[in-house]
């Protein structure tokens, strides 16, 4: 499942550890890098948060950082808002991630 994922997210043929063969669509199209990394983002199993921060802080952390500049900032929470209903995770979102040593959110809820 995890090359498969690589390739996907376009980090296989980066690494130089694989061939791959054949054409990912999405939508019925032809993945274009440049534009699939503008709407989908690949994150690690075992990704790095920050512990003592909520959900939503680092849902809209990762917002600030990925959405357009010229976004309205008021446009950026409101998406925050819509991932987090998409996500299922309103009634998490004010608790902490938590790690290894804080507790926090569940490993299904910190996964989604």
């Amino acid at each position: 499942k995890t090359t498969l994922l690589h390739m996907l997210a376009g980090r296989l043929s980066a690494s130089g550890n694989g061939v791959s063969s054949g054409q990912v669509l999405v939508n019925g199209e032809r993945r274009d890098y440049s534009r699939f990394r503008s709407y989908a983002a690949y994150v690690l199993q075992e990704d790095n948060f920050f512990p003592n921060l909520t959900v939503r802080e680092i849902i809209t952390f990762s917002a600030m950082l990925r959405l357009p500049a010229s976004m309205p900032v008021e446009a950026k929470h409101e998406r925050v808002d819509q991932v987090i209903a998409e996500l299922g995770l309103r009634k998490c979102q004010d608790t902490v991630c938590g790690n290894e040593v804080v507790r926090g959110v569940s490993g299904g809820e910190r996964k989604r």
